[in-house]
């Protein structure tokens, strides 16, 4: 988004991960001192909130925005990930009998990869579907190519060699595309705040 709607470099669009990273770092500790005085359950449902919440600032992105309308959004999503990643863990690792917690914890970690892994490609779907559903009404052979590779307008070089109206379409398809993939977030956190709902309400100084 920073560098195919902004404009951004890609300098810029790394820094953006910068709210989310320390958001993250700092609510995992947040959430290991909660855990023991409220459990589990409030504070995954705290973080799955924050969460969604993180998702619907970013579908309000436009090509309007700017870089800092950005930064406030990737902070909330830091920080629900760090609330509800570490008491996921934590409850994994604590309802297990202590011969089995590095299998619980790697099997934790490799369904989280599997669902990062699948995310991603449900997300890239949706962007390609809107991409390509957005050349309704061009027959431009350049913008064709370019919507089916929307990764390309990344690159200054390709920008450049595209006429002002060429880019302003392919900027818009394509911040029209991601708010869709925004919304595909905003719908599996919610269903990951549903679920949260049925979460252990134990704390790890009980089972410990």
């Amino acid at each position: 988004f920073i560098q195919g709607v902004l404009f951004g470099s890609a300098t810029l669009a790394g820094s953006a991960l910068t709210p989310l990273m320390l958001g993250w770092v700092v609510f995992s500790i947040v959430s290991g001192r909660l855990i023991l005085k409220i459990g589990y359950r409030p504070v995954v449902i705290g973080g799955m909130a924050l969460f969604m919440f993180g998702f619907f600032w970013l579908s309000r992105m436009g090509p309007e925005s700017a870089y800092v309308d950005i930064l406030p959004s990737m902070a909330v999503l830091g920080a629900g990930m760090g609330l509800a990643m570490v008491a996921i863990l934590l409850a994994v690792q604590n309802i297990v009998p202590r011969n089995l917690m590095g299998t619980a914890t790697s099997t934790n970690l490799f369904f989280r990869t599997i669902g990062g892994t699948v995310g991603v490609a449900i997300m890239g779907s949706v962007m390609a579907h809107r991409m390509t559903a957005s050349l309704t009404g061009t027959s431009d052979p350049r913008l064709v190519e370019l919507a089916a590779n929307p990764d390309s307008v990344v690159s200054e070089t390709t920008r450049r060699a595209l006429t002002p109206e060429a880019l302003d379409w392919l900027r818009t398809a394509l911040a029209t595309s991601l708010e869709s993939v925004f919304v595909v977030g905003i719908v599996i956190a919610a269903l990951a705040f549903l679920i949260a709902l049925w979460f252990p309400a134990g704390s790890a100084e009980e089972l410990a």
